[in-house]
């Protein structure tokens, strides 16, 4: 472990150094391409993983640098748009899954409490929510939003020609370009995300969203039929306009009579 000591003796060396290459790289709107390779790690979420496609969570590891560059593009760019995003966002700074759950559970006991009614809730899930991402789409958001042209060009280059290969164990695959997609586990990407699917379900009181998952409810009164399928058409019709697709083995439903 590197003492404190020799760690701040090498930031103050460092940041002069990365404060002109974050300075030229913001003038340029270029982000530097070495800067862009990713080693990906197939994290299993479920043990053992009995499907390459559904059970494996692709983990883009860059480099410290490249985070550090990302880090302070992040602070930049929150501070644009933070009050334009969904206020049911909850990855967003000053929130957590913990409000998450609270301000769901709250709002469902108060209906259930009334004993005149019944709870409805969808759980979505985007099928590779981070993979199939179109710059295209996020890029007009970005623009709606009035983010700043400098820091616009700069996140559509740090998307733009990323490299990644794959790493099992110790064996490397070849490095492949990517076409798309955010690289999951960077630091801009849970906030490029949430800048995505703003939009989604804008209209529709109950809603949670967590970066790439969302959950609808609803309250139905006793007698009262429920309106959440068209909820739900409208998640899928807002993912496959935007070139991202529902994944119907783990979208989930569950209901709570009165």
């Amino acid at each position: 472990m590197i003492p404190n000591k020799l760690l701040k003796m090498f930031a103050c060396e460092f940041a002069p150094v990365l404060a002109d290459i974050y300075n030229v790289s913001i003038q340029q709107g270029v982000f530097p391409q070495r800067l862009k390779r990713a080693i990906v790690r197939p994290i299993p979420k479920q043990s053992p993983p009995t499907s390459i496609e559904d059970d494996l969570r692709p983990i883009s590891l860059t480099s410290l640098v490249s985070k550090l560059l990302e880090g302070f593009t992040l602070k930049s760019l929150l501070s644009q748009v933070a009050d334009q995003l969904d206020p049911k966002q909850f990855s967003l700074p000053k929130k957590s899954t913990t409000h998450a759950v609270v301000y769901m559970l709250h709002s469902l006991l108060a209906g259930l409490e009334s004993g005149q009614c019944s709870v409805r809730i969808f759980f979505a899930d985007f099928k590779k929510g981070f993979d199939l991402v179109d710059h295209n789409v996020l890029n007009d958001e970005l623009v709606k939003l009035g983010v700043h042209p400098a820091i616009h060009r700069w996140i559509r280059d740090f998307l733009t020609n990323r490299e990644q290969c794959v790493q099992i164990q110790s064996s490397c695959s070849s490095w492949k370009r990517l076409n798309g997609g955010l690289p999951q586990g960077t630091k801009l990407d849970p906030l490029l995300f949430a800048i995505l699917v703003k939009n989604l379900l804008k209209s529709w009181h109950g809603r949670i969203k967590f970066v790439d998952d969302t959950t609808a409810f609803e309250i139905i009164p006793r007698g009262s039929p429920s309106i959440l399928p068209l909820v739900v058409d409208e998640i899928s019709s807002f993912a496959s306009i935007r070139g991202m697709q529902l994944n119907p083995r783990k979208c989930k439903e569950i209901l709570f009579p009165s």
